[in-house]
């Protein structure tokens, strides 16, 4: 039975007192661990991460970052695109061999090995190497192809030496190809809608040209059509090329792959 009396009341008096001191130190350790980084108060609990700020994304003023990621996806399929096109001009030159029956699977054999390296060790090599060097190889294999094919001094030679800038191509854009569509993956997936976009588009422009070509230059102008084709080619991967040292000054995307390194280092620091 309750008894009113000086025992109770010291009873209750030693239990408010023990829930306010539970209270105040739950608090004192919420007000530990959850301590917001300001100008006077640097400390921190080891509890959560560093700091707790607000981060603010930077703007895609322009639309930079998202039309170099449309002309990336462009210019990964534009050379094969070229090639494809334009093989009754390399069938022409090389009278007795089938380039159109060969020539894919010096670029997809080898483009598909390059890629499976590029996923092993790719990490060994810079973004710059990986992206703008291959771009500006690319553009050169297509400035040498028309050379190459109308040139030499036999069909037999013709054809091998295609065959040879091809099997580079594909090494070349393996790489490529493999790092666009990494560097895309840190983007907001508009990004990677952009370089589908391009991808689709590399094979309907040069279409139409060829249409464009065959109605104005007429069927007897192969060289000359190749040419074009090959020179327009090599221009716009000379210009993915430079685009390169646009997109790594540009802060939208430098925030976004500032952000996936953090995120990666974090995953390591767990790991550990």
């Amino acid at each position: 039975m309750y008894k009113d009396g000086p025992s109770a009341k010291g009873t209750l008096n030693y239990e408010e007192n023990s829930s306010s001191m539970l209270s105040n130190s739950m608090q004192n350790t919420i007000d530990a661990s959850v301590s917001v980084s300001t100008p006077n108060n640097r400390n921190v609990s080891p509890l959560i991460p560093s700091k707790i700020e607000h981060v603010f994304e930077p703007e895609d003023k322009g639309g930079v970052v998202n039309v170099i990621m449309l002309m990336w996806g462009f210019g990964v399929l534009l050379p094969w695109n070229a090639v494809l096109t334009m093989f009754d001009f390399l069938s022409d030159e090389m009278p007795g061999y089938q380039p159109a029956f060969v020539y894919p699977f010096a670029v997809n054999g080898l483009n598909a090995v390059t890629q499976l390296v590029v996923i092993i060790y790719g990490h060994k090599l810079s973004n710059r190497f990986k992206i703008q060097y291959m771009f500006a190889g690319a553009g050169m294999i297509m400035l040498a192809l028309p050379i190459a094919a109308r040139f030499l001094p036999s069909p037999a030679s013709k054809f091998y030496s295609c065959f040879f800038l091809l099997m580079c191509f594909g090494v070349i854009n393996g790489a490529v190809q493999g790092q666009v569509f990494g560097l895309g993956g840190l983007l907001p997936g508009k990004y990677m809608g952009s370089i589908m976009f391009g991808n689709g588009l590399s094979g309907i422009i040069m279409n139409l040209l060829r249409i464009i070509f065959i109605l104005f230059l007429g069927e007897g102008t192969l060289y000359l059509q190749g040419q074009i084709f090959f020179v327009i080619a090599a221009l716009i991967l000379f210009l993915c090329a430079y685009q390169y040292d646009v997109l790594i000054k540009n802060p939208y995307f430098m925030f976004f792959k500032n952000k996936s390194s953090g995120e990666d280092q974090r995953s390591k620091d767990l790991r550990v």
